[in-house]
């Protein structure tokens, strides 16, 4: 069996399943801070999980594995990384499952509850907009500040330029007294 690594103490013995952190880093894609952003995902599998929503035992649905940027526009260097993030929506799966292995996938993330009041199955639903000039110019500055790190400084925020010091004055002759 293996230790227990928790410091126990007055009925906090074991964990409780419903206070377990979120997988991963916490990130959930289809989600309001989420919603209109640019966003650069690298599909890189599918996976099968057990489907809790389910009422047939063992039953398990299709999830896509990506990687996902959230391209931040005024600043792509700053961008924020996620990896490993499971893709749920049917929409969203549809859109990356051709792309597995292949290529990127840059797109803006809509929910139809903001665009067109489309439902399926009663639900708005999430889908990928297709990204304009403007959205492949921020994730062309996005690549180009992982790839070349220097790059990741912007001119407001390069070093200043090291200057000689001043040389050092020197020190007073000291004038010898002459009887």
């Amino acid at each position: 069996m293996a230790k227990d690594k928790s410091k126990k103490s007055g009925g906090d013995e074991f964990a409780k399943p419903s206070e377990a952190p979120a997988g991963g880093d916490g990130f959930n894609l289809t989600s309001d801070e989420t919603r209109g952003a640019l966003l650069l995902i690298t599909p890189l599998r599918t996976e099968r999980i057990e489907d809790k929503f389910s009422k047939e035992p063992g039953a398990t649905k299709e999830i896509i594995v990506a990687d996902v940027v959230v391209l931040n526009e005024k600043k792509p260097a700053k961008s924020e990384e996620h990896e490993e993030v499971y893709v749920f929506s049917g929409y969203l799966k549809g859109a990356l499952r051709g792309y597995i292995g292949e290529r990127r996938v840059l797109g803006r993330l809509t929910n139809t509850e903001d665009t067109t009041k489309k439902k399926d199955r009663g639900n708005y639903y999430w889908e990928l907009e297709d990204a304009d000039s403007d959205d492949i110019a921020v994730a062309r500055a996005y690549l180009e500040a992982v790839t070349n790190p220097l790059s990741k400084i912007s001119k407001d925020e390069k070093p200043a330029k090291k200057s000689k010091p001043a040389p050092e004055p020197e020190p007073a002759k000291k004038k010898s007294k002459k009887k």
